[in-house]
């Protein structure tokens, strides 16, 4: 029974993040990017940072249902763990479900292929082997 309690408690804790937009710091995210570029920002592109992120936030608010929950889950964990970002989380979504929506291999394979017709490289060659004969036979 003591290790169903924490597994509860955990799995509730994994439904509240999948059910509402995560808050995220993104200010801290934003003043940090001086430490990774090696120079401070200044004031417009902390203001620039902030505002790309309130975007994004916006964009995954309006979306956050179509989302799966185990993306949400996955995205939001790998969004919080350097620095937290709403652009990141919102990129990360996307992609999980464009991924979701792609055909399988088994699909991809039962697709007929395109015929093949000779590209340009090929009539390009074809007409230098005709024109280097008819060189050829006037020489």
């Amino acid at each position: 029974m003591g290790v169903f309690v924490p597994f509860l408690i955990g799995s509730q804790m994994l439904v509240t993040v999948a059910n509402t937009t995560p808050s995220l710091n993104v200010a801290q995210t934003c003043r940090a990017t001086g430490s990774i570029t090696g120079s401070a920002p200044s004031q417009d592109d902390i203001d620039a940072c902030v505002r790309d992120e309130q975007e994004a936030r916006n964009a995954v608010a309006k979306e956050w249902g179509e989302f799966s929950a185990a993306s949400r889950i996955r995205c939001v964990r790998t969004s919080k763990d350097y620095l937290p970002s709403y652009v990141e989380l919102q990129v990360c979504l996307e992609m999980a479900r464009d991924a979701a929506k792609s055909p399988s291999e088994a699909q991809l394979k039962t697709l007929q292929p395109l015929p093949q017709e000779p590209g340009p490289v090929r009539r390009h060659l074809r007409h230098r082997r005709r024109a280097s004969s008819d060189y050829r036979l006037k020489a």
